[in-house]
Formats: C-alpha cells, sequence, structure tokens
C-alpha cells in the first residue's frame, strides 16, 4: 500500500477554486445556475487532457490546436511584452528551445476568463437568485389543515406497501 502523501495531493486549485468558480458563473442561491457553472467548468477538464496527449501525438486532430495556441504565446511573450523584458530575461524562463504555454496554467487563465466574461455579461451570474413573494393572506387561508399532510403521507407509504408487496 501506498502511503506517501505528494505535493499534488491536495491541490486547492482541483477542489475550492473551481468550486468557487462554478458557483460564481452559475449564479449564487440558485441550484439550476450552480449546475450550469460546473457544467461549464467540468467540462474544460477533458478538453485540456486532450491538448495535453494531442502536444506530443502529432497524428491527432488536437496538435495543430496546440501549435497555434503555442505560437499564441510566443507572439504575446516576444511581441507584446519583449519591449519590457530583455532577451536574457526571456532565455532564462524558457531556456534556449521553444516558447511553449505550460496547459495547466492556461486552463486556470481560461477559466479566469469565463468567471470575468460571465460577470460583465452579468454580475448576479448566468442564472440569477429570483426574488421570494410575499404570501397571499387570501390564499394561505384555504389550504388544509397541519394535521392532514402526515395523514396523507402515511396513506401513500402504506399504498406503496401493499403495492410492492413487502409485507
Amino acid at each position: 500500500m501506498n502511503a506517501s502523501v505528494l505535493d499534488d495531493f491536495i491541490n486547492p486549485v482541483k477542489s475550492t477554486f473551481l468550486i468557487w468558480a462554478a458557483f460564481i458563473v452559475g449564479g449564487r442561491a440558485n441550484n439550476r445556475g450552480m449546475v450550469i457553472g460546473a457544467f461549464m467548468i467540468a467540462l474544460t477538464e477533458p478538453l485540456f487532457n486532450l491538448l495535453s496527449a494531442a502536444r506530443g501525438d502529432t497524428q491527432s486532430n488536437f496538435h495543430s490546436y496546440v501549435g497555434d495556441i503555442d505560437g499564441a504565446f510566443e507572439w504575446f511573450i516576444i511581441d507584446v511584452f519583449g519591449f519590457m523584458y530583455s532577451d536574457l530575461s526571456i532565455t532564462e524562463v524558457f531556456g534556449n528551445g521553444d516558447i511553449v504555454v505550460n496547459l495547466v496554467y492556461f486552463k486556470l487563465m481560461l477559466i479566469g476568463l469565463v468567471i470575468l466574461t460571465s460577470l460583465m455579461v452579468s454580475e448576479r451570474g448566468l442564472l440569477p437568485e429570483v426574488p421570494k413573494r410575499p404570501k397571499n393572506p387570501v390564499l394561505s387561508s384555504k389550504t388544509l389543515p397541519r394535521y392532514v399532510w402526515p395523514i396523507i403521507v402515511v396513506v401513500v407509504i402504506i399504498i406503496e406497501i401493499l403495492i410492492l408487496g413487502v409485507l
């Protein structure tokens, strides 16, 4: 049995950050919005697993996408930020080889962009909280008495037991 604890065993990015991202994107106090936000955030994981695998596989359909991402990142570092950084600082970080994107950090950046975009579209989330309406006193007086609901529940349970033939 492997009893070691590795540094990526407790990764706050895969737990806390992604849950908060789904919460922010979906909307507060709305379960459906939370599910939609979680679905949007969860779609990024298999996509970046495909991109990570496609980096070394030239036969993959996604290999050209990874090359495009790396090319855009290289342009961003050299041409956009090249006037601020010296050539020595770029070679210290990336070495003498190609400038490539670490897809783990790229995924986090895209999740951050999804959060920012959803907040710019609607600051309360994709499905915002619906305010509750006050109770109408006229309609609330016509409801069944409180003792009727437990009787209805017991009768339904007895009918289900008889239908299933448990007793």
